[in-house]
């Protein structure tokens, strides 16, 4: 049976949200977890298939083979990966910035900013994920969010609010892709006829949450609070379908990070 290694966040709802509710079946054992829970499964040998970090996918890409060019991207803005600063942050030089352990490649991102775009040698701390913004700003200068809790985070007048992506895109000019489908070369190798399989219930999947979006939007209205409004304004940024933009935007954080 195929093991397979799915985010948890509403972005990936468009994927895995039709086998939470059975408008696709596949005889395989789903594993949910966040980024860095799923990248580690993957890399441990633990699941076959993993809809992993960018982080994950360029420091393991000679053992992984890409699945699909379905994926979790953004152009130009995303909302779900921002900092949180009491400054701009050109201006955190030597400062302390707070990370989030789930995350590697929002995390090897926003180095990147830091390196090339900001010019700056900030102190990275790992931040508990249950403690405020205004509690972690109390002792650090910035503070990185990501995901449901990023989305879901009201930020006060007093703090600046960098959306990485849209720096990313100002820089580059490229979409910036978060996650991708990714196989180890054993399972390609050991349960072809699977992976095959799944690769093809995955594009019905995404087939189908395109067609029935309402659904996808209850769910995800479910898991976050968030209103359909607010929903509905995420999932227009965030590009699925990864083609040529996507994939040069990627070799370029590779050459970068």
């Amino acid at each position: 049976m195929l093991k397979i290694g799915a985010l948890s966040f509403i972005n990936a709802l468009p994927f895995f949200g039709p086998f939470l509710e059975n408008r696709v079946q596949f005889a395989g054992e789903f594993s949910y977890g966040n980024p860095s829970q799923i990248n580690t499964l993957l890399e441990e040998g633990k699941v076959d298939v993993g809809l992993i970090s960018s982080a994950s996918f360029l420091a393991n890409r000679e053992r992984y083979i890409l699945l699909t060019n379905l994926g979790i991207a953004a152009t130009n803005c995303m909302k779900s990966v921002c900092l949180y600063s009491k400054k701009e942050p050109s201006k955190l030089d030597g400062k302390t910035i707070y990370i989030p352990e789930p995350s590697a490649t929002s995390v090897m991102l926003l180095k990147v900013l830091c390196k090339h775009v900001w010019r700056i040698k900030p102190k990275f701390v790992e931040h508990n994920s249950t403690l405020s913004i205004e509690e972690l700003l109390r002792v650090g200068d910035a503070v990185l969010m990501i995901g449901d809790q990023c989305l879901i985070t009201h930020s006060s007048q007093n703090h600046l609010v960098t959306d990485l992506c849209e720096v990313w895109y100002g820089f580059t000019k490229k979409p910036f892709v978060f996650a991708v489908f990714a196989t180890r070369l054993e399972a390609w190798m050991d349960l072809p006829d699977e992976v095959r399989a799944f690769h093809q219930k995955l594009f019905m999947a995404y087939d189908y949450s395109t067609a029935n979006f309402e659904e996808t939007l209850t769910r995800a209205n479910s898991q976050t609070g968030l209103s359909f409004d607010a929903l509905r304004q995420y999932y227009k940024m965030l590009d699925f379908y990864l083609d040529s933009a996507h994939f040069q935007g990627l070799e370029q954080f590779a050459k970068l990070r």
